[in-house]
């Protein structure tokens, strides 16, 4: 980047190393050195200019933490840096030309147990001709995780001499340069050093203490303002420190989100307050606009609120919470707050007495908790006023909602238990008449306020579905939302909403980082939009409007950034009554068009009218309702042989030249539905696409730029992801195996995966929420089975790491790898009738990690007589309890609603499975079963 104007003036690829630890210039500027994270802990250098690579050495299976290049002038064009991290550091040299080594650091006995070493500088040195000159100088300085300092001498790779510095880890350091450049003054530099709990000292050149000041500790002079900064980061510390070029201030962060300066000689707070100010800890998970000023609140994971003033873009209150803030709104006047509590996003125990609403008082600029409601039993994720600021609801994941009178000290009017799902969301009509409450999934409820009881009444269902005019609108579900949904997404990829006060526009946030503007009502399908880009991968909390809906704020879960978009509009806003198609034919049927929404209308997991099924005639154990037009769909393709794939359809429904496609497949043929009735499949040599009058068929064409011959790539496995949004293909091609990503709602290439993967592939898995690929392979050498498995963090693909790289599994015949879902281990079970024995089951060896009874497993794996569970590690370890079959495991699927794992065999046996332990067993067909499928969010296979 070009500092002074913002420009980008190079961008360096590193390849595929996971990420990058720290990256640094070398001292002439013209040199990119950085840690890369992948299994080697490479080192690159790049000449940022040009975008060549210059050297690279791999330094080890440590993380690094941090690097300095040597202030010595060096012979013969060499350079020498120092990397330092996890329980190690080591000596780099390198001829800037193309040879790097490197040299492991000793620490010496004094610390045998070898501490982290988490900051390092280069120290200054005086330009030399004679380099005899340089003999026990000292070249670097560490800061160990003890509290020490370390010193390095030139041309050395141990710690010569450590000193004591602080009590607790040296988390950060920076030279204070001599402003001279005579050879003498260069050596009278100083070292600025800070750590934890507010410290920072000043040494001399001996390490010998100067000044100390503690940033959390007020000043003592009159006048000087406070440093301002929060407890919440006292523990971690400082994260990073700097001097400016005329040693006048020292620039700092914190591990509390706050950048501040103080003067270096007195340590006085040159502001009022830090420069920054910010969440800090996990994720920034609500947001809340003020209803008559330009200003908005925040709060997450760090138990903090926060006031924004939109003007200044600064941080003008804040207050801490009892627990960790789960949503936010503000009273129709303004003058109070109310933060939804619940438990951390990483916490497993739930401490009830963390959850619940928190009443703030706001009057005069002023924050005060004047009430705490701890009557939920679980996060309450969405509050709500009445237009008239006298009841508030708060719904529960403890699937309640919660109605308060505002009036009498928020006393708890009334527990509503109606809800079979966590709630998601509640909706306030104008009149404040009406409230209509979300489950999670399905899930709709109306409610009135004035009795706090059930208003199902048909004109009722119609205003809630047709949300024309609501005093607030949270969810994302309904008649008029619609046109929010892209095709082949799926409801959870829209994480918040906000419909503008005037009612013409609504914003939406995404689990991707995007930020999109429609028309409302968006009615239709294929509305038009405007995107916009600005959070990561972790996915927009929320987005909501400014009271006169000039701005839309928005916060990133886990980049913790306040964002304020200006909002430009034309003097008339279109509206889009008529359904504006692509100009390619998406061939809706009859009862998916607009015309029969209210009787059939189904987007993903979210059907508006509900249909009961314990009425039906077919409707008992065992069978499925057959007018879903999904099951009517999937049921069609049920059939395919274990070796021959044939179009479903009857044999009299065969035409002459209806094609007859059979194959020898390498695993067995899959079939896939895959948004708008095609189907996708591998027929051994070319992807295909069968068509809905299940006659016609066409190959499936990637790009001319995929690095696959077409004619010689033999498919060998396909997969389509949950959210039914890509393809992944594994297949062969002119001996190489491949993995590549395509669209599924055109067939279009997206990314190459895996250009040259060394076996065979065997089987490729989603996982539950699209964001992993397991592929089980085997390689070349046929030395055993194994597991690759690739991880996005944005969920677009374009990112995508190596988790988890050639983690050996067995010898055995296996050929079949599925993700599990994380479900809890005590949620219900499918039922089914017993009709043949148990298999025996025998625990295997485990391999690197141990295991007990209540793990939860992260894969399955099948093949000849042998199902194995697997449980991934953080640090890349796995265990693997190995269960023995009788008989050849065929199909395995998953039930991401009960949390068990469904397979079927070659003598047509299905056995549900809950974790390791087998359920229920039933003889389900006559011969091998090749194809399980299950219908999402319910216990139907």
């Amino acid at each position: 980047w070009e500092s002074w104007s913002g420009k980008i003036l190079q961008r360096l690829s590193f390849g595929q190393v996971n990420g990058l630890s720290t990256v640094l210039f070398d001292q002439s500027g013209s040199l990119v050195i950085a840690a890369c994270q992948d299994d080697d802990h490479s080192i690159k250098i790049i000449d940022w200019k040009s975008n060549i690579e210059i050297s690279s050495v791999k330094t080890g299976s440590f993380k690094i933490s941090s690097i300095s290049v040597s202030n010595i002038n060096s012979e013969n064009n060499k350079m020498r840096l120092i990397e330092t991290g996890i329980n190690h550091f080591g000596i780099v040299e390198t001829n800037k030309s193309n040879y790097s080594t490197k040299l492991t650091g000793f620490y010496g006995p004094e610390q045998s147990n070898h501490p982290h070493i988490l900051t390092s500088i280069s120290l200054p040195s005086p330009v030399v001709n004679d380099f005899s000159e340089l003999d026990g100088r000292n070249e670097f300085l560490v800061g160990l995780s003890n509290g020490l300092l370390g010193t390095i001498i030139y041309n050395e790779r141990k710690i010569s001499n450590y000193v004591p510095a602080l009590k607790g880890p040296v988390n950060a350091m920076a030279v204070i340069p001599s402003l001279s450049n005579s050879p003498e003054e260069i050596l009278k530099y100083r070292i600025v050093i800070a750590g934890v709990n507010g410290f920072i000292k000043i040494l001399d050149a001996d390490l010998q203490e100067l000044k100390v000041y503690n940033l959390y500790v007020p000043p003592k002079e009159i006048g000087r303002f406070d440093h301002g900064l929060h407890p919440v980061g006292r523990a971690k510390g400082f994260l990073s420190i700097t001097v400016d070029r005329f040693n006048r201030k020292i620039l700092y962060s914190t591990a509390g989100g706050e950048i501040g300066e103080i003067e270096l000689e007195t340590g006085f707070n040159v502001n009022n307050g830090p420069i920054v100010e910010s969440h800090c800890r996990y994720s920034l998970r609500t947001l809340a606009s003020h209803p008559i000023r330009q200003e908005c609140i925040t709060a997450g994971d760090d138990k903090v609120l926060r006031v924004w003033n939109i003007d200044s873009h600064k941080s003008i209150n804040q207050i801490d919470l009892p627990a960790a803030a789960t949503s936010l709104t503000y009273s129709p006047n303004g003058q109070l707050i109310v933060a939804g509590l619940g438990k951390l996003e990483n916490e497993i125990q739930l401490n009830v007495k963390t959850v619940g609403v928190a009443i703030i008082s706001y009057l005069q600029g002023d924050l005060r908790i004047v009430h705490v409601a701890t009557d939920a039993e679980d996060d309450v994720v969405s509050t709500i006023f009445t237009p008239d600021g006298s009841k508030l609801f708060a719904g529960s994941l403890d699937k309640h909602i919660y109605a308060y009178n505002a009036l009498d000290n928020f006393r708890l009017m009334k527990k509503i238990s109606s809800h079979n799902q966590p709630i998601a969301s509640l909706d306030m009509s104008i009149d404040g008449k009406l409230l209509v409450s979300y489950g999670s999934v399905d899930e709709i409820f109306l409610w009135e306020t004035s009795t706090n009881s059930s208003a199902y009444t048909e004109e009722a269902y119609k205003e809630a579905v047709e949300e024309t005019n609501w005093f607030e609108k949270q969810s994302k579900i309904g008649k008029a939302t619609i046109g929010i949904y892209e095709p082949h997404s799926y409801t959870s990829e829209i994480t918040s909403i906000s419909v503008s006060k005037n009612k013409g526009l609504i914003s939406v946030g995404s689990s991707y980082g995007l930020i999109k503007l429609l028309t409302y009502p968006s009615r239709n399908l294929f509305c038009p939009f405007k995107e916009y880009h600005g959070h990561s991968s972790g996915g927009v909390s929320q987005v909501r409007f400014s009271f006169n809906s000039e701005y839309v704020f928005s916060v990133g879960k886990s980049d913790r950034l306040l964002l304020t978009w200006k909002v430009k509009t034309s003097d008339s806003l279109r509206s889009y009554d008529i359904i504006d198609k692509p100009n390619v034919d998406i061939n809706l049927s009859q009862d998916e068009s607009l015309g029969d929404f209210d009787s059939s209308f189904l987007i993903k997991t979210v059907n508006f009218l509900k249909r009961s099924i314990s009425n039906h005639p077919d409707a008992m154990e065992g069978t499925y309702n057959p007018d879903l037009r999904l099951y009517t769909s999937l049921k069609q393709i049920i059939g395919i042989g274990t070796n021959n794939f044939y179009l479903p359809m009857h044999q009299s429904q065969r035409s002459a030249d209806s094609p007859q496609i059979t194959a020898d497949h390498f695993n067995l043929p899959s079939a896939y539905y895959c948004g708008l009735g095609d189907i996708i499949t591998g027929f051994g040599k070319l992807a295909c696409i069968i068509n809905r009058d299940k006659v016609h068929y066409q190959s499936l064409q990637l790009s001319e730029s995929v690095p696959i011959h077409l004619s010689t790539f033999t498919i060998i496995s396909t997969i389509v992801s949950n959210h039914r949004k890509y393809i992944v293909i594994a297949g062969v091609s002119n001996g190489s195996s491949k993995i590549v990503i395509v669209f599924a709602s055109s067939y279009k290439l997206h990314s190459v995966l895996c250009d040259q993967l060394d076996g065979s592939v065997l089987s490729v898995s989603f996982s539950n929420d699209d964001k992993n690929i397991a592929v089980l392979y085997e390689k070349s050498d046929n030395n055993g089975k194994y597991l690759t498995i690739y991880r996005t963090f944005s969920g677009d693909w374009l990112d995508s790491i190596v988790l988890l790289s050639q983690s050996y599994v067995t010898a055995r015949h296996i050929n079949i790898v599925k993700y599990l879902p994380q479900i809890n281990l005590n949620s219900p079970t499918l039922s089914m009738t017993i009709t043949t024995p148990r298999p025996k089951t025998a625990e295997k060896s485990n391999r690197t990690k141990s295991s007990s009874d209540s793990t939860v497993y992260d894969l399955v794996a099948a093949g000849t007589d042998i199902l194995m569970f697997i449980k991934l590690y953080s640090d890349r370890n796995i265990f693997i309890k190995s269960i023995e079959y009788s008989g050849t495991l065929t199909a395995v699927s998953t039930i991401f609603h009960s949390g068990v794992t469904v397979t079927g065999d070659d003598k047509g046996i299905v056995t549900v499975w809950k974790s390791e332990n087998v359920q229920e067993q039933l003889l389900a067909h006559d011969s091998c079963v090749s194809t399980i499928l299950s219908y999402q969010n319910s216990d139907v296979v």
